[in-house]
């Protein structure tokens, strides 16, 4: 059990451990997930175990962190078990984050919010700890437990069972919808791209008219696409996988989405200077009219562009957060 629990995001993590040392040093624990967060237990148990074990919640806000899902799931569970939130701005006004997480507001209520000066994070540690006093918020003090937990804990229920055991799927979050856009987007276009893949794997393994004619001339670029497609069918296959982890709010999903997007893009790179070393150092190219060469080498940038659009629109859309 922990006095205090810090809410962030991974970008944030420097000035949440900041503040965990400063409020530590004046006698409060802290918990936070890069230090506390123990291996193989479900991360979900834990965060919100340690909110509810703790007397308050330190929430770092952020142009990162308003877009988290799983810090939306603390804030939501810090006002569900009445504990006392205190906002800690980092680079965001108290009106911009409030008009963009009105939820937010919602469950912090009328706490007044603390402006962390850039590069500054000791400064405000004075008015932290002092507002914590006011609030008569110890160190090692005991968390506050309602009515509520306690009916839960010494009057249990059948058909209720303990906070901690309760399963998280009971209601889907309200955070996993505010993400639906860009998951969404991402497994269309991971859909398309899984379409798109597979039909140019049957159309390279079984090639007709000028295709045909082409991959005679070019013989080298036939298996170069061949295994380049294949690939590529793979990685979207991932992308389809990512989204459904991200839709079920685990952290994983996310890194997994952007690692694929950067090996999609990769390949296409890749695929871009095989097939133009191939196709211009075969005997066959001296015999293609000019005006033809270039619209060649048009069609292969064409359908790079046709690849990597997409999967660069999928790599902006998750370069942060959870």
């Amino acid at each position: 059990m922990s006095d205090l629990f810090i809410s962030h995001v991974e970008e944030d993590r420097g000035i949440a451990l900041e503040i965990a040392r400063g409020v530590e040093s004046a006698g409060f624990t802290t918990w936070y997930y890069e230090r506390d967060c123990d291996g193989g237990a479900s991360y979900l148990v834990q965060t919100r175990q340690a909110v509810v074990d703790s007397q308050a919640v330190l929430l770092i806000v952020s142009r990162n962190s308003i877009g988290s899902a799983q810090v939306s799931r603390e804030v939501v569970r810090a006002h569900e078990s009445n504990k006392p939130i205190v906002p800690l701005l980092h680079e965001i006004s108290d009106v911009e984050y409030k008009r963009r997480q009105p939820e937010w507001e919602e469950a912090i209520g009328a706490a007044t919010s603390l402006e962390i000066p850039k590069g500054q994070v000791g400064t405000i540690l004075p008015r932290v700890l002092r507002g914590l006093k006011k609030m008569a918020i110890e160190p090692n003090g005991s968390p506050t437990i309602t009515p509520k937990a306690v009916t839960e804990t010494v009057t249990p229920t059948p058909s209720a069972a303990p906070a901690s055991l309760k399963p998280e799927t009971i209601s889907p979050p309200v955070e996993s919808k505010r993400l639906s856009p860009r998951i969404v987007i991402c497994a269309i276009l991971g859909a398309l791209g899984l379409i798109g893949c597979l039909g140019n794997l049957i159309k390279t393994a079984s090639p007709t008219g000028d295709l045909a004619l082409f991959y005679q001339g070019f013989p080298l670029v036939q298996p170069i696409n061949l295994a380049v497609n294949a690939f590529n069918l793979l990685t979207n296959a991932l992308l389809l996988v990512g989204a459904w982890m991200c839709f079920q709010v685990n952290p994983a999903g996310f890194k997994i989405v952007r690692g694929v997007a950067l090996v999609i893009l990769a390949s296409i790179a890749v695929w871009i200077i095989a097939v133009l070393l191939t196709t211009t150092t075969a005997a066959a190219w001296a015999t293609v009219p000019t005006a033809n060469k270039s619209a060649l080498i048009m069609n292969i940038f064409l359908f790079a562009l046709l690849g990597a659009v997409p999967t660069g629109l999928i790599l902006f859309l998750f370069r942060k957060g959870r």
